[in-house]
């Protein structure tokens, strides 16, 4: 196989960005006819956790197999800053604490574009035991944000750094869960509101009630929606292979 002289990947974009970066101020880095300038010396300088909460409640509501909802709305952000005020960010899962106490501290003034050396310098610092579980989650929360860092400095969304296969990907609508009153006309209701934002695809859960409800609650909403729409049904491990072929 050969390769195109002109053709760009992830692996020759950060080598062209950080060869370019020595002595200079600003690397230029072309793509289909557009130049982006990208700081050719940035460093980590912070690690913060944002905790956002939200007025009000979620409603309570449930799947095939449990409950969820019914406190304060909110979200916890990771964010990851520079010295050239670019910030990046992802949603951390269960790792604040390793991501504060064992992380943060080994990648201060590490450059962002050193993304495999950092990723590298995160797992082997927990080596004994072995890296995994919650420690892989905040590495791989890390990571997220670091290459968060690179789409901003590049001004290119990451998909296109990483080399993308496209420009669109189809997506869908999830919801239909289950909640005290809800009818099977509220149901109708929400998934014909998905229908009006746009999306092409929606899913709603099963398995929560018995076959004839649930297939009369799909069935209700495969009529208002019509067959251009794809339906997707989710039952949460709550069925067999049996149970599942025959719904």
């Amino acid at each position: 196989m050969t390769e195109q002289k002109n053709s760009i990947n992830r692996r020759t974009l950060l080598k062209t960005f950080l060869l370019s970066g020595i002595g200079a101020g600003v690397s230029n880095i072309g793509f289909a006819s557009k130049t982006f300038a990208a700081p050719s010396k940035i460093a980590i300088t912070d690690v913060k956790i944002i905790k956002l909460r939200f007025p009000g409640r979620t409603p309570r509501k449930r799947n095939a197999i449990l409950w969820s909802g019914g406190g304060s709305p909110g979200m916890t952000l990771l964010e990851v800053h520079t010295d050239q005020g670019i910030v990046g960010r992802s949603i951390p899962a269960g790792s604040i604490d390793i991501i504060t106490s064992s992380i943060a501290p080994i990648i201060k003034g590490e450059n962002p574009f050193y993304v495999e050396r950092i990723w590298d310098k995160m797992y082997r610092s927990r080596r004994k035991p072995v890296a995994k579980g919650l420690m892989i989650n905040a590495i791989g929360a890390v990571d997220l944000a670091i290459w968060d860092i690179i789409g901003k400095a590049l001004d290119m969304p990451v998909y296109r750094v990483l080399g993308g296969f496209t420009d669109k990907i189809r997506v869908y609508a999830a919801g239909g869960y289950y909640r005290e009153g809800k009818t099977t006309a509220d149901l109708v209701k929400e998934m014909e509101g998905y229908v009006e934002e746009g999306f092409r695809a929606v899913k709603m859960k099963v398995g929560g009630e018995d076959f004839r409800t649930d297939v009369e609650r799909v069935r209700a909403v495969r009529e208002a929606l019509g067959s251009d729409i794809d339906i997707l049904i989710d039952a949460n491990n709550k069925w067999n292979a049996y149970e599942a072929i025959r719904f």
